[in-house]
């Protein structure tokens, strides 16, 4: 045999191990005391190291990365929002002419928004835990117990987080749309 693999539930029995394989592969192989191995045996402390390297690298890239996100849809979806408000300048000056209340036309804007970005919520979800099931699957063949899979808590943060965009986003251009005048914005 060129070589053997031996998988352990943990750390500590993985330690448990070396010293009676080195024995009994010393054994084996008829090596009298004070000769050297004729074989090597390697566990995984390195492999655990980078492993628990990259974990941490990801715990404080992580929340820089969804902050920028944030911003990034933030401003996406307020300048869809402006440029909405302008194209619909006409249908807001024909609302406000036929009774419309500025609170209706604000909250007009900010419900299609707030039903835009829960949209984006449910397609990014669906697309993440896609993504995230695939890792989790692949770990956990490799015989990892680490779970990539998101928690219930954290599928509702994530809507939170999709509905507080869509609302801040839509908030000015909902103001500035509800704060036209009828005879402005008919012309």
């Amino acid at each position: 045999l060129g070589s053997l693999r031996f998988r352990f539930n943990d750390a500590a029995s993985t330690r448990d191990a070396v010293a009676p394989i080195t024995a009994l592969l010393r054994e084996r192989h008829q090596i009298a005391n004070g000769q050297p191995n004729d074989f090597s045996i390697a566990d995984s402390p390195a492999g655990q190291a980078m492993f628990n390297q990259i974990t941490e690298m990801f715990t404080l890239l992580l929340p820089i990365v969804v902050g920028v996100i944030f911003l990034i849809s933030l401003l996406i979806i307020a300048a869809l929002m402006l440029i909405q408000v302008k194209e619909r300048t006409a249908e807001i000056g024909l609302r406000k002419a036929v009774g419309a209340q500025q609170g209706d036309i604000e909250q007009q804007f900010l419900l299609e928004t707030l039903l835009i970005a829960l949209s984006g919520g449910v397609l990014g979800n669906a697309l993440s835990y896609a993504v995230l099931g695939y890792i989790h699957n692949f770990f956990r063949n490799s015989g990892s117990d680490a779970s990539f899979l998101p928690t219930p808590d954290l599928l509702l943060l994530s809507f939170g987080c999709a509905a507080l965009t869509g609302v801040l986003a839509a908030w000015l251009p909902a103001r500035r749309a509800a704060a036209l005048s009828p005879v402005v914005a008919l012309r």
